[in-house]
């Protein structure tokens, strides 16, 4: 194969987006971990504690919360943090794996430590778009943390916190004069 800089700026481009779109991901599953805490009123301060968090800390904190306050969404997050962990693991290779020069070749070569052996995975630039296709999907498709599993879950989690709150620090709302306190959107 002759030696091509083209594909140099295509790998570059493809890891680029797959690094951006993790942090996007990672930034949602911050997002909903602050609606784990104790008093929701002041979830924007628990988002700013839980940005030093592993992503591994913020999904277990988002599945304990599911699993003992909101049951009823558990199979969805399971779904959404399985695909989570697959795509970790790919990040793990691409952006802290060592890898071959993927200047000129038309894949690269990444090696991790995986259960105390070395796991090596190789790319293409299709495979990379695939991986960004698959984590866009996790962020914004149907069921996606920025989107429709998003509202879902911060819907229920308030009216959680109101079912269990004293009255005068349930999260109110006012619609047509009439005050409620479950969330409606």
């Amino acid at each position: 194969m002759k030696n091509d800089l083209k594909m140099q700026e295509k790998f570059l481009r493809e890891i680029g987006l797959f690094a951006v779109q993790f942090s996007h991901l990672e930034f949602g599953l911050t997002h909903l971990s602050a609606f784990t805490c104790e008093d929701i009123r002041y979830w924007e301060v628990h988002f700013e504690g839980n940005f030093g968090l592993s992503l591994e800390s913020k999904r277990d904190l988002i599945k304990k919360f599911i699993k003992s306050e909101l049951p009823h969404l558990l199979n969805e997050w399971e779904s959404i943090n399985t695909e989570i962990g697959k795509l970790n693991h790919f990040r793990r290779h691409l952006i802290h794996g060592t890898g071959d020069s993927y200047l000129f070749h038309p894949k690269i070569s990444t090696c991790i430590k995986n259960n105390k052996k070395i796991e090596t995975m190789k790319f293409t630039v299709k495979d990379i778009n695939i991986l960004v296709k698959r984590i866009n999907e996790v962020c914004t498709g149907y069921n996606g943390i920025h989107g429709v599993f998003s509202i879902k879950f911060k819907y229920a989690a308030i009216n959680w916190y109101n079912k269990n709150a004293e009255t005068h620090k349930r999260i109110i709302y006012q619609v047509n004069n009439e005050i409620i306190t479950e969330w409606k959107g």
